[in-house]
């Protein structure tokens, strides 16, 4: 998660109920190691996410706008509903129309003439990033 100055507000890996059969490293950039020590859980994320009914407030409001690509899935995974959603997923539509969606990595090489999510020797690579290393909110 980004603040509106593209500082990492919260960053964290989340151990899964299930066993984890298949990591897809190759997009998803998560391996074993990152997973050995992992303790987080979904609802520890989405407390601090949320916040507590009794507790301190989260990093979503009712009135903050989340922006992302493809936001319904990390919605579904989070198991969270939120109103203020802007999606370059649905802004940017499939060239074949729904319900294909444009792959993230389509959409910053064709608006912003940007090579994001390649790979070098099979160690994904994240490329798109402002002139501090940032990567601009929304990319």
């Amino acid at each position: 998660v980004l603040d509106m100055d593209y500082e990492v507000v919260y960053d964290t890996y989340v151990k899964p109920d299930n066993e984890i059969t298949n990591y897809l490293t190759k997009y998803s950039g998560v391996t074993p190691e990152h997973m050995a020590n992992c303790t987080t859980r979904l609802a520890d994320v989405q407390n601090v996410l949320l916040g507590q009914e009794d507790g301190p407030d989260g990093l979503i409001a009712e009135d903050t706008i989340l922006l992302g690509h493809s936001l319904d899935n990390d919605m579904h995974a989070l198991k969270i509903v939120h109103h203020r959603v802007i999606d370059t997923a649905i802004l940017y539509p499939h060239p074949a129309g729904p319900p294909m969606k444009s792959a993230l990595r389509f959409l910053a090489n064709r608006y912003l003439k940007k090579s994001i999510q390649g790979f070098i020797s099979n160690r994904p690579t994240v490329v798109v990033t402002d002139d501090k290393g940032n990567v601009p909110v929304g990319h």
